[in-house]
């Protein structure tokens, strides 16, 4: 248009005149090309970035709706046929099941009931065992998911699916770190086929599944563990409540016999004599003291102990508790005032007394012993001081453990069923 113009008015060409517009239009034309080429490419870009983040918040909501239902229950029968119904819903399958791994007879065994169409179905414990190598045992093997069409056309080959008669399916392994749970099938796809997205988005699904399906397996291997553990303690508590009293009926025979051979009249006359019999009847009432707190405990453990709370008057309970001890007149000293009033069972504290201040004479290695009562507010606290060799830091966390001893080569030759 410009060389017409430029030729019509009978004007020379100018070459300058024409190619500067010229080389002018072509950089407009090719830089507004490469803007649109990258608006473009950033649009697409955009477009799939967009698609990509739906995709995910579809994912992760799925993942948060499957981790909810699984923490919602602590029984595998209650959880799985409801995990696998709410994924079923959410890739449109018709049928839907979970195989978990016998590892103790290398079977997979069918959680039931399966589901099927939106409805539950009982299959009464179908056990595939591995050996016969069918699709379902297939992915279990190899730990890789698989997908399946046309099953209908050769149902007698491929097990399970085939006998469900389902049209397509897909099998994905369980897995957690290096071991391989189980597997869930979903099949027949209510609106058309499975495709490799839903096989992927089932593999993202399975994972949190066989992550919280162990932690409920840990849960009631320790559970059992726990009602053993208590069924052992019961029968223990039973045992030595029985075996004590057992004892208590002979011993009270011999307990008898021995303080009536300690009469004057029946006393041998031999110094020797009279030495053992003292040392039968101290070792007599030792074994007698050692049964009752065999019982004790027993009847702790139960919560089958008595007690009956009185007011006592710490300032006669003490010294009279020291009078029952052997030795105690010697080392311990009592510091209390008179008419310290309390409400306790008398004979629960004197126990207590009894073998705190035993237990500090046996360690003091003959040094004093101090019982000294002193009121904090509203309480009153009861000191018992040694001046032994004490007890360690470390071990002071465990001497009140049922039937702990420390420094077993000094303390077993001393004898005591602990403090």
């Amino acid at each position: 248009s410009y060389i017409l113009t430029d030729s019509n008015f009978g004007q020379s060409l100018d070459v300058e005149r024409l190619v500067i517009p010229l080389v002018t239009v072509v950089a407009v034309a090719t830089a507004s090309s490469m803007l649109t080429k990258e608006f473009r490419r950033e649009t697409f870009i955009g477009i799939n970035r967009m698609e990509q983040l739906a995709k995910r918040e579809a994912d992760l909501g799925r993942l948060y709706e499957v981790s909810r239902t699984m923490a919602a229950g602590d029984s595998l029968d209650l959880v799985l046929p409801e995990l696998v119904g709410r994924i079923g819903r959410y890739l449109n399958a018709e049928v839907g099941a979970v195989m978990l791994h016998n590892e103790r007879e290398q079977v997979l065994e069918v959680v039931s009931p399966i589901w099927t169409a939106g409805h539950s179905l009982d299959v009464g414990g179908y056990r595939m065992p591995l050996y016969r190598k069918g699709d379902i045992e297939r992915v279990f093997l190899s730990g890789n998911p698989a997908l399946y069409t046309d099953l209908d056309k050769d149902p007698n080959s491929h097990g399970l699916l085939g006998e469900l008669g389902t049209h397509s399916a897909m099998v994905v392994p369980m897995q957690l770190e290096h071991r391989t749970m189980g597997v869930m099938v979903l099949a027949d796809k209510s609106d058309g086929e499975f495709t490799k997205r839903d096989l992927e988005v089932l593999t993202s699904l399975a994972a949190p599944a066989a992550l919280v399906l162990a932690q409920l397996e840990r849960f009631h291997e320790a559970e059992e563990t726990s009602l053993r553990m208590e069924e052992m303690s019961r029968m223990k508590s039973d045992f030595v409540s029985v075996v004590s009293h057992e004892l208590r009926t002979p011993l009270t025979s011999i307990i008898g016999a021995l303080a009536t051979i300690a009469r004057p009249e029946l006393s041998p006359e031999q110094p020797a004599a009279r030495e053992l019999l003292e040392s039968a009847r101290n070792q007599a009432d030792r074994l007698r003291r050692l049964i009752e707190d065999l019982l004790v405990v027993s009847r702790i453990e139960g919560q089958a102990l008595p007690r009956h709370p009185e007011e006592i008057d710490l300032g006669l309970f003490l010294p009279e508790t020291m009078e029952v001890i052997s030795g105690a007149d010697e080392v311990v000293k009592v510091q209390v005032e008179t008419e310290t009033i309390i409400k306790t069972d008398p004979d629960h504290l004197r126990r207590i007394v009894i073998n705190l201040v035993e237990n500090a004479m046996k360690h003091a290695g003959g040094s004093p012993v101090e019982v000294i009562v002193a009121m904090e507010d509203e309480n009153v606290a009861i000191d018992v001081v040694d001046h032994g060799s004490g007890i360690p830091d470390s071990e002071r966390a465990k001497i009140f453990d049922q039937f702990t001893q420390l420094e077993p080569s000094v303390t077993r030759s001393q004898g005591g069923t602990g403090l």
